[in-house]
C-alpha cells in the first residue's frame, strides 16, 4: 500500500530537458559526461533548500542541471559516475575503482583517466579556471545552482586502436603503471592476467558502424 494516497498524475513538463541537456544534445558524437565537486551532491543541497518535501520543490528541478546519477539516463546521455556499489546483484568493483582514481586525479587538474573513459564534458558548480585541457563552453545560474559546463579537449574516442600491450599478473600493478606520468592511454593498454601478449607497433583504425541499446 506504499504511496497509495499519492497523486499519480503529474505534468509532463516535469520531464522537460534541463538547459544542460539542451546544450549537450547539440553534440551528436559518442561521449560520456561526469559531474565534479559538489555537483554530485546537489540532491542533498536541494533537499536542504526545500526542507525535505515541505517547502517549495523548485530546488529539486533546478539541481537537475547537474545531471546527477541517474537523471542523465532520462535523456540518453551516458555518464561514468556510479551511484550504487551493486548493479544487478553483481559487484561493480573495477569501474568504481577506476572512477575513484579519476576523481582523485582530477583534483590535481589532470583528467587522463576521464579522457580514457571517453568523458568529453564535465558539469561543475565551480569555475575551474584554466584546468588542464578543459574549455568552458557554457555557464549560467539555475536558481541557486551555478552551472559550469566544460569540454575536455583531450578526450579519447569510445573505442580506439593501440599498438602496445603490457601484461601484469598482480592486482594493483596495473593501476600503478597507469598512474605513472609517462603512461599514455592513447598508445598503450594494460591488462591484468592477459597471458602471453605480443606487442607490436602496428597501426589500426576502428569505426563504430552500429550503436544501439
Amino acid at each position: 500500500y506504499f504511496g497509495y494516497p499519492f497523486n499519480t498524475v503529474i505534468p509532463l513538463s516535469y520531464f522537460d530537458p534541463p538547459k544542460s541537456v539542451q546544450f549537450l544534445k547539440k553534440d551528436t558524437s559518442l561521449y560520456r559526461i561526469r559531474m565534479l565537486d559538489n555537483a554530485q551532491n546537489s540532491w542533498e543541497e536541494a533537499w536542504k533548500a526545500a526542507g525535505g518535501w515541505r517547502g517549495s520543490l523548485q530546488a529539486y528541478f533546478d539541481q537537475r542541471e547537474y545531471l546527477t546519477p541517474d537523471i542523465n539516463l532520462l535523456y540518453r546521455i551516458p555518464a561514468t559516475s556510479i551511484i550504487y556499489a551493486l548493479s544487478g546483484h553483481f559487484l561493480v568493483k573495477d569501474p568504481a575503482v577506476l572512477d575513484a582514481i579519476a576523481m582523485a586525479e582530477s583534483g590535481g587538474g589532470d583528467f587522463k583517466f576521464f579522457s580514457l573513459m571517453n568523458v568529453k564534458y564535465f558539469i561543475s558548480e565551480k569555475d575551474l579556471g584554466s584546468a588542464n585541457g578543459l574549455k568552458l563552453v557554457d555557464n549560467y545560474n539555475q536558481g541557486n545552482f551555478p552551472v559550469y559546463i566544460y569540454e575536455n579537449t583531450k578526450v579519447l574516442p569510445r573505442v580506439f586502436f593501440v599498438g602496445k600491450a603490457t601484461n601484469v599478473n598482480t592486482s594493483g600493478d596495473d593501476i600503478k603503471i597507469m598512474l605513472a606520468t609517462d603512461f599514455s592511454p592513447a598508445n598503450e593498454v594494460v591488462i591484468l592476467n592477459g597471458g602471453d601478449l605480443v606487442s607490436s607497433q602496428g597501426r589500426g583504425e576502428i569505426k563504430i558502424t552500429d550503436y544501439q541499446d
